[in-house]
């Protein structure tokens, strides 16, 4: 019964992952408050996102967490030095109404 569970909870976050978002780009714009927003100039209109609660056509990290601090230095140095960034969405909007979270981010070569 368990392993029921479990392979139910493991389809949920594979499914949610398939509707997230995945951009590949230079960050173009960076905003800053208790959360950070980013936008990259690769990111498509918001119409053609697959989570449809993105109107702004940007990721959103809470910058009082571990993590968001780390996605927080990770796209400014990536901004600093002109590197492009993969960022792959939580495929929702809890953070800000208009934003997509973030699952992870990673720093291209």
């Amino acid at each position: 019964m368990k392993s029921k569970y479990a392979i139910g909870i493991i389809c949920l976050l594979f499914i949610q992952t398939l509707s997230a978002d995945t951009v590949t780009g230079k960050v173009s714009q960076i905003w800053v408050n208790q959360k950070v927003w980013f936008r990259l100039d690769t990111m498509p209109s918001a119409s053609n996102l697959n989570v449809e609660c993105n109107v702004t056509a940007r990721f959103v990290a809470d910058a009082t967490t571990d993590k968001g601090r780390a996605i927080y230095s990770a796209i400014l140095m990536a901004k600093a030095s002109g590197k492009e960034v993969l960022v792959v969405g939580g495929g929702n909007c809890d953070l800000h109404s208009d934003s997509e979270g973030i699952a992870y981010i990673s720093i291209l070569p």
